[in-house]
């Protein structure tokens, strides 16, 4: 089993093991994994829909991992969607002015964060953040996937959550996210500041820049 196996395991180990309302949400939206067949044929038949063979993108063993581990949700934060295979493959025209062929694991409405697949990805590959139709050069927001989902596990496991804002909502003072809106002394603004100092460590310790994943 893989580093990377070992933390999306911890992360599924949680989920079950809890009964918080983040691991029910969790546990009802990640959908089932695919199998490693799946995962070729869907990028092969997306490599010849869009017509992109001519990127002869590579995708890392990582990738592979994540979609064995998850197909994606619809939810992961408040703020942030894990993508199924499918919709990253789809996801493509917004950074077409990126030489290389980028596969956006993670999106919002205005940005995504995912890595790139060409032929010297290998191994561990760094995550970009992109801004959807900004122009703005991709920048690296961690070194690894392996990274971002081992300081996720961890967090989980001693604060159980990994978003400071999404922690706010789910708690029983910040129900909703007007409540960001009530100025700086606002009860949510305070849970979220709390939050922030409990995972800012963990996230700093394996260098990622989580703010701009999930705030």
């Amino acid at each position: 089993m893989s580093d990377l196996q070992t933390s999306l395991q911890r992360i599924d180990d949680w989920i079950v093991q809890n009964d918080s309302k983040l691991a029910k949400k969790l546990q009802n939206q990640l959908n089932p994994g695919l199998s490693r067949s799946n995962i070729e044929s869907k990028i092969t038949e997306s490599l010849s829909k869009y017509n992109r063979k001519a990127h002869n993108p590579h995708f890392p063993e990582e990738v592979f991992d994540l979609y064995q581990w998850h197909d994606g949700s619809f939810w992961l934060s408040n703020f942030a969607s894990f993508n199924t295979l499918d919709q990253a493959l789809g996801l493509q025209s917004p950074v077409a002015p990126v030489p290389e062929f980028f596969l956006p694991l993670f999106s919002t409405e205005y940005y995504f964060c995912g890595v790139f697949c060409d032929k010297k990805a290998d191994g561990e590959i760094p995550i970009y953040h992109f801004e959807s139709g900004q122009g703005n050069l991709p920048f690296i927001i961690s070194p690894s996937l392996k990274n971002l989902m081992t300081a996720i596990a961890e967090c989980l496991e001693q604060h159980g959550g990994f978003s400071p804002s999404a922690m706010a909502i789910d708690s029983q003072g910040c129900m909703s996210d007007q409540d960001f809106y009530y100025g700086p002394n606002a009860y949510c603004t305070q849970l979220i500041s709390s939050n922030d100092s409990k995972l800012a460590p963990i996230y700093e310790r394996y260098n990622v820049d989580w703010k701009w994943f999930l705030p």
